[in-house]
């Protein structure tokens, strides 16, 4: 029966998540010094993560996520850290922020997974870093935006950042908009004595405008999905 038989396949994917992740161990260790040099990680590491199917770990199942138990992601995450710490700060970074991204309109979702099925969603979300502009169609970004401490901008397809929107009614918005990192630029701003790998730079833009489906005021529930 499905009931008997479900509690062996969960354990034998979460025993395979695992070991594939302690089996990184050795090529993460050995670029360690490069990923510091670098001021990101190297191309390397991502590769190897993501043929794991480690960024499918947390990634919500409804967009192809595994569904992975807290126990199992942590023991995984252990063994990418004694690898390679900056690396599982990074795939932590996809994880947590790929979850808060889904207080994002469905059609913006849709279409950061149909050009990637692994989506990467690095961002920033301690402080609004744009005040945007209510817009027909959208918000556009008043003179210019800035985030800094954006772990993983390097590799990320997306940026989720938060901003402030002057709404036409004059009233202020806490709000977060979905960005493709080909808009942004990365800031030569990460230089630091440990972590250097982690690439937590600035990310920077003008006057962007940022269509409406990309943009949520649901800032709560973004929150709520980190809990």
């Amino acid at each position: 029966p499905r009931s008997t038989l479900f509690p062996y396949t969960t354990l034998f994917r979460s025993a395979e998540l695992i070991g594939r992740a302690q089996s990184l161990i050795p090529l993460l260790r050995a670029n360690a010094g490069l990923a510091e040099r670098l001021g990101h990680l190297p191309d390397e590491n991502m590769r190897a993560i993501e043929e794991a199917g480690l960024l499918r770990m947390l990634m919500p199942v409804k967009r192809g996520g595994y569904g992975t138990g807290a126990a199992t992601a942590a023991a995984a995450m252990t063994h990418i850290a004694s690898g390679c710490p900056s690396t599982a700060w990074v795939l932590q970074i996809y994880s947590g922020i790929g979850r808060m991204a889904e207080s994002l309109p469905e059609r913006a979702l849709a279409e950061a997974y149909a050009e990637r099925p692994n989506a990467r969603f690095a961002g920033t979300f301690a402080a609004p870093g744009a005040v945007c502009a209510a817009v027909d169609g959208g918000c556009r970004i008043r003179g210019r935006g800035r985030w800094p401490f954006n772990s993983g901008c390097h590799h990320a397809d997306w940026d989720l950042l938060r901003v402030s929107v002057e709404e036409h009614d004059g009233s202020i918005s806490d709000a977060f908009c979905l960005i493709p990192l080909s808009e942004l630029t990365i800031a030569d701003d990460w230089q630091v004595m440990g972590a250097a790998g982690t690439g937590s730079n600035s990310v920077e833009c003008g006057e962007l405008f940022i269509p409406e489906h990309r943009v949520s005021r649901r800032v709560g529930d973004a929150f709520a999905a980190l809990q």
